[in-house]
């Protein structure tokens, strides 16, 4: 069996990423890759300092493997505020995140990707990068969209 420890967890999506199943032989690659998904999965709701634990497995007396990863899923973070910094405002477009919403990774760097190829339509020759000011008491980032010609 596999179990996830930790509050509040989202259990069913979490559960969702493993490569590992209930009834697989215990596979020490598939558990490395796991965890990662799993950090990966919470990094995307917003739970950018979540630590998952490795793999442990304990074993009963027929046999069956126990699997347990535990988690501290710490704060959920949103976003405070987004910038474009580095050209004008016309040639910036419109942001595809906005403040308050969850501060996934994904979302941002679709932000990025997009505002690379706005500038690329428009003909601007721009490099675009992007800059994350953590607020941990507040549990909210700032993010800007540097565009670097």
């Amino acid at each position: 069996s596999v179990s996830l420890g930790g509050d509040r967890l989202p259990a069913a999506a979490l559960r969702d990423v493993l490569s590992t199943h209930a009834g697989d032989l215990v596979d020490t690659g598939k558990l490395d890759h796991d965890r990662a998904a799993l950090q990966a999965a919470l990094a995307r709701r917003g739970y950018l300092r979540a630590t998952v634990a490795p793999a442990q497995v304990s074993f009963d007396d027929d046999g069956g493997a126990f699997v347990t990863f535990a988690i501290a899923q710490g704060t959920e973070f949103h976003v405070r505020s987004v910038n474009v910094a580095g050209v004008p405002a016309k040639d910036a477009g419109v942001e595809t995140i906005v403040a308050g919403e969850v501060a996934s990774p994904v979302h941002i760097e679709e932000a990025r990707q997009a505002l690379a190829t706005r500038l690329a339509a428009r003909g601007v020759q721009a490099t675009v990068t992007v800059e994350i000011a953590t607020d941990e008491a507040a549990g909210v980032v700032d993010v800007t969209l540097l565009a670097s010609r």
